[in-house]
């Protein structure tokens, strides 16, 4: 997060908990406000509009900087449809609420934060035991992965399963382990924002643990290093501004305004339209295999009451149900497929005359031009290689060696060369950030899926990117 950000925050955050004077709260110290704008930062990036817009749209302007869940039905202050997951990693759709301004939201959340077990951690205490309170109380669960992986029956013997149960504390080790992780992992998802606000405001950081004081000057560090990159990426990918594209004779790839073109011509409204065609006809579909299916069955279900003969005709209509069910997955998968046909010839299309133009540019290089070339695809490997020590000292360092390898795998890919090139235009608007640094953050931020794939986890399904994350990517990648 940018330290603007955190300051803005922090004056939002005095007056709404100045608005809760009637519950007889102390005046907010800046260990309690940096603790609250902590929790609104890990669980919603400050009540951020495409933050939430990624779970469900209809929670994009709902000012929900804590999110607070509430009971259905929907209503203008209560939004259902919303993803999430139960301690054991199981998905779910909830409840969360809705405020009509960013005063009432963030209001509710110190209110949240200060009931009567969190209050004396809130006021006053380390980042770990302000966490102990909030689990407590039930505010989060979390997933516990490594506890899971050494018994599967951890999540459910945990201290959060059973007060929803109206039990007690764990009284099991897997449970204690699962609480311990799910403690552990936000806390330290805690301090860290803490700190940076601590920092954008000038303030004493909160210790993690009530014997531990050391992170001011590296939290500071991290903020600087956060707010390089955040300033970057808004610059790079977010500001306002649609420069014309260079007129060159031949481009090495198609332009942002061809691709919005595309997207505006074939990939969007009309897109939209043959999906929705293509889910009606899906349905249609589906409702008449599953009559058919239906049928089979009981025709399965009535042959299973007689004997050989009879035993013979229940699989061989058990065996037709069954393929009619994939008949219908491949029927399902191929609508959808020719809907979505004429936006992918598009994109190859672009991609065919792009690399055709590129093909043809360097079939007319001189053989002065082609060594210099090889010269700098030389400098470029060998640069992306160092780099890619870096990434893996400083990931090795910090999560293992096993992890500082995986990392520098990573790097070598296509990764490298982005981050080579990113740092190049730092380093041209005046920066030191190396492409280092850049893969390491980025490496890191995408770490819990890392470790997962590691360890032979599952990964969490990725959403479907969006317009501009499909241009972002695309674009960057080729013209690195």
């Amino acid at each position: 997060m940018m330290p603007a950000q955190h300051r803005s925050a922090r004056d939002l955050f005095v007056r709404a908990w100045k608005s809760r004077q009637k519950e007889a709260l102390d005046d907010p110290t800046p260990h309690a406000l940096q603790l609250a704008q902590a929790v609104a930062v890990v669980e919603s990036s400050y009540a951020s509009p495409a933050a939430w817009a990624k779970n469900t749209p209809k929670m994009a302007s709902s000012h929900n900087y804590g999110a607070i869940q509430c009971k259905g039905p929907e209503s203008p202050t209560c939004i259902g449809g919303v993803r999430d997951h139960t301690q054991a990693g199981a998905p779910f759709v909830g409840f969360y609420r809705a405020y009509a301004t960013a005063e009432e939201g963030a209001a509710d959340l110190i209110a949240h934060l200060s009931r009567k077990v969190t209050k004396p951690a809130l006021m006053a205490g380390s980042v770990t035991n302000f966490v102990r309170a909030m689990y407590a109380e039930g505010y989060f669960t979390g997933i516990c992965r490594e506890a899971l992986k050494a018994d599967p029956k951890a999540a459910a013997e945990s201290s959060s399963t059973r007060r929803s149960k109206g039990l007690g504390p764990a009284e099991t080790s897997a449970g204690q382990a699962c609480d311990e992780e799910v403690v552990t992992k936000y806390a330290k998802d805690l301090k860290r924002y803490a700190d940076e606000v601590a920092a954008a405001m000038g303030e004493e950081p909160i210790p993690l643990d009530d014997d531990l004081n050391l992170w001011p000057v590296l939290a500071l560090l991290a903020v600087v290093a956060v707010g390089g990159v955040g300033y970057y990426v808004w610059s790079e990918y977010l500001r306002d501004e649609d420069p014309a594209p260079r007129r060159v004779p031949i481009r090495r790839n198609a332009s942002r305004a061809e691709w919005r073109q595309l997207y505006r011509s074939t990939c969007g409204p009309d897109r939209e339209a043959r999906r929705l065609g293509a889910g009606e006809r899906a349905t249609e579909r589906r409702a008449e295999v599953e009559d058919l299916i239906k049928r089979d069955r009981g025709e399965a279900r009535r042959a299973g009451r007689v004997e050989t003969k009879a035993a013979r005709e229940k699989e061989a209509a058990r065996a037709r149900a069954e393929a009619r069910k994939a008949e219908l997955k491949a029927e399902l998968t191929e609508i959808r497929a020719e809907a979505d046909r004429p936006c992918s010839d598009a994109k190859t299309a672009i991609v065919l005359r792009t690399t055709s133009e590129r093909r043809a540019a360097s079939e007319r290089r001189t053989p002065k031009q082609r060594e210099a070339g090889r010269l700098t695809l030389i400098r470029l490997s060998e640069e992306i290689e160092r780099e890619a020590g870096e990434v893996e000292n400083v990931i090795g360092d910090r999560h293992g060696s096993n992890v500082g390898k995986d990392a520098r795998r990573w790097f070598m890919g296509a990764a490298g060369r982005h981050y080579v090139a990113a740092a190049k235009r730092s380093r041209a608007r005046g920066w030191s950030t190396t492409a280092a640094e850049l893969g390491t953050e980025a490496y890191e931020e995408n770490l819990s899926n890392r470790l997962a794939e590691l360890h032979g986890g599952e990964l969490e399904e990725p959403e479907e990117e969006s317009e501009e994350e499909y241009l972002e990517r695309t674009t960057t990648r080729r013209a690195s």
